[in-house]
């Protein structure tokens, strides 16, 4: 599960797992990318923001200025991307081609998503997070 190329920051080896590749997980990824940290991405469909493409016929009620991340327009911006008309209102088709599709190519995460990949459990780590998990099962 976990390719020897993907590691931390923190030298344990493990990315940080993401869960979903669409608008929000993309996000995440790529301020984790910022923070240096390596994110692993997990989308339980077969392709890139699975979840959108549900739903690719409607149009989205708010422009593409408010539909796209800072972390993840400056990773793309690097690579040639430019936004769409800011002022517009995509469908959620045209999110995830003209934004979400490009974001997932890039250099930068291309390697780091797992289509396919449902994920069953998420567990507490021994890393001094039981503190946090035992208050939040209560």
């Amino acid at each position: 599960m976990y390719p020897e190329a993907i590691h931390s920051n923190d030298g344990d080896g493990l990315p940080v797992a993401v869960i979903g590749s669409g608008p929000v997980g993309l996000a995440a990824a790529c301020h984790l990318l910022e923070r240096e940290f390596t994110p692993l991405v997990v989308e339980a469909g077969d392709a890139v923001a699975a979840g959108v493409a549900s739903w690719g016929h409607v149009r989205v009620f708010s422009p593409w200025r408010y539909n796209v991340d800072a972390a993840a327009t400056r990773l793309l911006e690097g690579e040639g991307w430019s936004l769409p008309t800011p002022e517009d209102y995509p469908t959620g088709e045209e999110l995830r081609r003209d934004y979400l599709i490009p974001l997932a190519e890039t250099e930068a995460l291309k390697d780091k998503i797992r289509l396919s990949a449902r994920v069953i459990s998420v567990r507490c780590a021994d890393r001094g997070v039981e503190d946090d998990c035992e208050r939040n099962r209560k």
